[in-house]
C-alpha cells in the first residue's frame, strides 16, 4: 500500500507532470496575441495570420510534442516508483515472509506496464482536446481559440475600441485565469489540464497500487484489511480509518462509499493484514484523538476550520499562488506592466496569507507545490520588491479586526476627502490605496465611500478605528454627489459578522435607510482599480437592507 504521506507527494508531481506543455502554450499564444495587436492594416495581418497561425500548426504540434515526449517520461517514473514503494512497505509487514525483489516480480511489472500504457494513452487523449477561454467567455478547441483570441486583439485595436493594452489584455484573460483546459465535449466539464492530468493519474495509480497490494495480500496468505489513518481526515472517511476489516467487510464496506479507499484522491489506501496477527497500526485512544484534534482545528481571523477545512484551504491558496505566477509570466510576454505589477502585488500578498495560514494552522509550508515553470526566483525577487508598498498598506488594515465602534472624535483631523469615480475615499495622507481606488470602476445606483475598516469601525483619515456607523451616515448625507444612492463600503471587513451582534455595513445600513454592500474580508484594491474579497478570493460583497433583522422598533 502507499501511507497518505507518499500519497500526498504523488498528487503533487502528479499535477506538475503538464509544466513542459502548459508553459510552451502559454507563451506561445501570448506572444502570437501580442503580435497580432501590433499590426496595423487587415491586409498586413491576413498574411500574418496565413503564415503564424496557418503553416505554423505543423510547428505547434512538433513543438508540443517534444514537451509531451517530457512529461511522458515523467508519467512513468512516478508510475514506477510509486510501484515498488507500495511493494516493498507491504512486504516490510512480513518479514519472514519469502519475497520477490520488485524487478524480479514478473506478475507485478505486468501490472507496472499496463498501468504506464494506460496512464499514457490517457495523457496523450487529454492533450489531444486542449483548449482555452477566449475574450467572449467562451471555450474553444486550441487552433481555433488561438484564431479567435489574435481576432480580437487585432479588431479591438485597428478599430480604435480599445488601446494595445487592454485589448491584448481582454484577448487573454480566459487563458491568464483559467489556463489551458482539457476539453470534454462528452461530460461537458472542461478542467485545467494540470486538474484533469492529476485525477486522471491518481485514479490510475489507485488501480494499479490496488492490484499489487492485492498480489501481495494473496501471496502472504492475508485474509483481511487495515484502512490506512491520518490526521485531519475527511468526514466521510473518518470513522473507518485506522480499522481492520475481514475480506468480506473490507468489501462490503468499500463498496458502499462515495469515494472509495484505493483511488487515492481520498489520501486514504488499505494494506493487507492477517486478522489476529497484525497489531493494528493505531489503538482506539489515537484515533479518538485524530478525530478529537480533527474538530478542535484552528480559528483564524474570526473563522473556526476543522485540520480537514484548514488542509483544504491550504491547497486552495497554493493552487492560487500557481495560478498567479502563470499570470505574471503572461503579462510579461504581453508587455502589460501595469498589469504585471497588480499580479506582482497579489502574488505577494497571496505568499505572505499563506505563510501566517500555515503557521496559524500548524501546517508545514510546501513551496514545492506552488513551482511553476519558466517562474524563476528572479521573478519572486521582482513581485517582492514591487509589492512592498502595497502589502503595508494592507497589513495596516489588518490591524483592524476585534475593534469596537464608538466614536474617536480626537483622532479625527479637520481634512477633505477625496473624489472618486462614484463617491469618496478618506484613507491616510500618502497611502497608496488614494491613488488605487480612483481607478475602481463605478457600481450603477450605488455611491462608494472608501477607508480603513473593520467589522465594527472604520478609520475616518487613518489607519486607526475613530468612527461609528452613525457618524459616518451624517458625513455620507452631506457629501457632494450624495442623493440617497446605495452605498458600496470599500473597507476591508466591515461586511462581516462577529458572532450573532451587527457588523459595521448592517449599522450604516440602519443610520441611513439606504442599502449597502460591502466586503466579508479584507478587501484588495489593485493599482488598476480591481478589487478582490480576501486572500484567495473567497470573499465576497454582503447585502445589508436597512433594519432587515428588525431590531430598530
Amino acid at each position: 500500500m502507499l501511507t497518505p504521506e507518499h500519497i500526498a507527494a504523488l498528487r503533487d508531481r502528479a499535477g506538475q507532470i503538464t509544466d513542459p506543455v502548459v508553459e510552451f502554450l502559454i507563451a506561445d499564444i501570448a506572444d502570437r496575441v501580442a503580435e497580432a495587436g501590433q499590426l496595423t492594416s487587415t491586409a498586413a495581418y491576413e498574411v500574418w495570420k496565413l503564415q503564424k497561425l496557418g503553416m505554423s500548426q505543423k510547428q505547434l504540434k512538433k513543438e508540443l510534442q517534444k514537451r509531451l515526449k517530457v512529461s511522458s517520461g515523467r508519467l512513468e517514473l512516478l508510475l514506477t516508483q510509486a510501484a515498488e514503494t507500495g511493494y516493498n512497505f507491504d512486504l516490510k509487514r512480513f518479514p519472514s515472509a519469502d519475497a520477490i525483489a520488485f524487478e524480479d516480480n514478473t506478475a507485478l511489472q505486468q501490472i507496472l506496464d499496463a498501468a504506464i500504457k494506460q496512464a499514457q494513452e490517457d495523457f496523450t487523449n487529454l492533450t489531444q482536446t486542449m483548449g482555452f477561454v477566449g475574450p467572449d467567455d467562451k471555450v474553444r478547441e486550441l487552433t481555433e481559440a488561438y484564431q479567435h483570441a489574435c481576432d480580437y486583439a487585432f479588431e479591438k485595436i485597428t478599430t480604435g475600441a480599445q488601446d494595445y493594452s487592454s485589448a491584448v489584455r481582454d484577448a487573454t484573460k480566459g487563458l491568464a485565469e483559467k489556463g489551458i483546459l482539457s476539453l470534454d465535449y462528452v461530460s461537458g466539464v472542461h478542467r485545467s489540464l494540470e486538474a484533469a492530468t492529476r485525477l486522471n493519474m491518481m485514479s490510475g495509480l489507485g488501480i494499479m497500487t490496488e492490484r499489487i497490494t492485492q498480489q501481495n495480500h494473496d501471496l502472504l496468505g492475508c485474509d483481511g484489511w487495515e484502512i490506512s489513518a491520518h490526521m485531519g481526515s475527511a468526514p466521510d472517511h473518518e470513522p473507518i480509518q485506522g480499522k481492520q476489516y475481514s475480506d468480506e467487510e473490507y468489501t462490503r464496506l468499500n463498496n458502499s462509499l462515495v469515494r472509495r479507499i484505493g483511488t487515492l484522491n481520498c489520501g486514504h489506501s488499505a494494506m493487507p493484514i492477517i486478522l489476529g496477527v497484525n497489531e493494528p497500526q493505531y489503538t482506539d485512544e489515537e484515533l479518538e484523538e485524530m478525530r478529537r484534534k480533527n474538530e478542535e482545528g484552528v480559528t483564524y481571523n474570526g473563522k473556526h476550520y476543522t485540520l480537514y477545512e484548514a488542509e483544504q484551504r491550504q491547497h486552495k491558496l497554493e493552487r492560487a499562488i500557481r495560478e498567479r505566477k502563470h499570470r505574471i509570466l503572461i503579462d510579461e510576454h504581453l508587455g502589460d506592466k501595469d498589469k504585471l505589477q497588480t499580479d506582482q502585488i497579489r502574488l505577494q500578498l497571496l505568499k505572505q496569507e499563506y505563510s501566517r495560514f500555515s503557521k496559524a494552522a500548524g501546517l508545514p509550508t510546501q513551496y514545492e507545490r506552488m513551482e511553476v515553470a519558466g517562474f524563476t526566483w528572479k521573478h519572486g525577487k521582482a513581485a517582492e520588491r514591487v509589492a512592498t508598498e502595497q502589502a503595508a498598506a494592507n497589513a495596516e488594515a489588518m490591524k483592524f479586526f476585534g475593534v469596537n465602534s464608538r466614536d474617536d472624535l480626537k483622532s479625527v483631523v479637520k481634512r477633505s476627502t477625496i473624489k472618486t469615480k462614484a463617491g469618496f475615499a478618506c484613507f491616510p495622507d500618502g497611502d497608496i490605496l488614494n491613488k488605487s481606488v480612483k481607478n475602481v470602476r463605478p457600481l450603477e445606483l450605488h455611491f462608494d465611500v472608501a477607508m480603513h475598516g473593520s467589522p465594527t469601525s472604520v478609520g475616518f483619515g487613518t489607519t486607526e478605528t475613530n468612527m461609528s456607523a452613525r457618524t459616518l451616515a451624517a458625513i455620507i448625507r452631506h457629501s457632494k454627489g450624495y442623493k440617497g444612492q446605495k452605498i458600496r463600503l470599500l473597507s476591508c471587513n466591515t461586511g462581516r459578522n462577529v458572532g450573532h451582534n451587527y457588523c459595521f455595513a448592517e449599522e450604516l445600513a440602519n443610520a441611513l435607510g439606504v442599502e449597502v454592500i460591502a466586503p466579508n474580508d479584507v478587501l484588495y484594491i489593485s493599482p488598476m482599480g480591481q478589487l478582490q474579497v480576501g486572500d484567495d478570493g473567497s470573499g465576497e460583497f454582503v447585502i445589508f437592507k436597512p433594519n432587515q433583522r428588525r431590531r430598530i422598533k
